[in-house]
């Protein structure tokens, strides 16, 4: 959660004009990076092991 939150606040300076978009932006990317219902938007094509053997996503479509 605060890595995303840092990540949209990234955006803050390009969206903080328009509170509509700025709305919309969050709320997609909210749900692009926490939704349960990821696979129903979401289709993960590729994926990769981490530095620590973990399966990570690379890749959606």
């Amino acid at each position: 959660m605060t890595q995303l939150r840092d990540n949209l606040a990234k955006a803050e300076a390009l969206i903080s004009s328009c509170p509509a978009c700025r709305e919309n932006f969050n709320q997609l990317f909210c749900h692009f990076s926490c939704s349960p219902n990821q696979s129903r938007f979401v289709d993960v094509v590729a994926t990769r092991a981490a530095t620590n053997g973990v399966e990570v996503v690379d890749e959606v479509d």
